[in-house]
């Protein structure tokens, strides 16, 4: 058989009044405020920040995520943190800016550059800009650093080693190089002696067989092809003539950029250079020297009073001269 316990509730300016005594599912009393003398219902303030409170059970920080967050949900996401977080350096906290510039400090996890880019830099990523570098470089110039003005006048600074002339460099010489045609590098080619090799380009020639030719009558050797101006290397053109001497006979060069429309080179008469054409009464042989100004040049030949039989125009293109 059970009984209900009851007591008297008493309260200021009020009659008493006779209340049930409260207990939970298991039959122990619910106590509302102090216990046994305690500090009254709830704490102050005062007692909060007085002396650390125990806290029993579980503490719940705040995140908005489910709890207890998974290693996935810690990792997509900062966690907010309230307080103070204090960086383990073994030094005194904060660090003075003496502290931290007297050793590296060391940090954990990964530091990262802030290139603008995708992390890590690729090859390509690397090489298609400059990469923003803090700090100072050093040129290792065998001198102290930074050269001053003066070591800068005093001697040429050296790129790669440095030997005399003549013996072998002990480190890899600096390349000194040039483009071909074909836009392909080449190294520049040197002698012995370091002097610079000159190739002159070979000689180029067109003959032409005429055959018979009446008197008066104008014939033409085959065109030559110079090449563009950028990769023009020959410099002067001399004809020839062989056949029969006919007098009032005219030879020329003529150079055109199209081969329509045809101009007679600055020639040079068997050496003097007051005449563009060679003109002869009694040579079986004729030769006219001209200058190299367009794209394409060809032999002008003007019969005089005897029919030629086996007439013969040929010109060459040399270089260097």
């Amino acid at each position: 058989m059970s009984e209900i316990m009851q007591g008297i509730y008493r309260q200021e300016g009020q009659p008493d009044r006779l209340v049930s005594i409260q207990v939970d599912a298991d039959g122990r009393m619910v106590v509302v405020g102090g216990v046994g003398g305690g500090s009254g219902d709830a704490l102050t303030d005062a007692q909060l920040r007085a002396t650390a409170v125990p806290v029993s059970g579980t503490v719940t920080a705040q995140t908005g995520l489910s709890q207890p967050l998974t290693d996935t949900q810690l990792r997509a996401t900062a966690v907010p943190v309230s307080g103070t977080v204090t960086a383990q350096t073994g030094l005194s906290q904060p660090l003075t800016d003496t502290q931290l510039r007297a050793t590296a400090v060391p940090v954990s996890g990964t530091v990262t550059a802030q290139t603008g880019l995708s992390q890590p830099l690729t090859d390509a990523q690397l090489r298609a800009t400059a990469v923003p570098i803090s700090g100072t470089v050093t040129a290792q110039t065998g001198l102290s650093q930074p050269l001053t003005d003066t070591q800068l006048r005093a001697a040429a600074v050296p790129v790669a080693g440095s030997a005399a002339i003549g013996v072998a460099p002990t480190l890899p010489p600096l390349s000194v190089s040039g483009v071909d045609g074909g836009g392909l590098k080449r190294h520049i080619l040197t002698d012995t002696g370091g002097r610079q090799v000159m190739v002159s380009a070979a000689p180029i020639e067109v003959r032409t067989n005429i055959g018979a030719l009446a008197a008066s009558a104008t014939a033409y050797s085959e065109v030559m092809n110079m090449g563009v101006a950028a990769d023009r290397q020959h410099t002067m053109l001399i004809a020839h003539k062989a056949g029969v001497p006919s007098v009032g006979e005219n030879l020329r060069i003529e150079w055109s950029d199209d081969q329509v429309d045809w101009y007679v080179s600055v020639g040079r008469d068997n050496g003097s250079v007051s005449q563009d054409a060679y003109t002869s009464s009694s040579s079986a042989q004729m030769r006219v020297k001209g200058s190299v100004i367009g794209r394409y040049a060809r032999v002008l030949y003007i019969n005089g009073a005897t029919p030629q039989t086996a007439l013969k125009l040929s010109m060459t293109a040399i270089a260097g001269i």
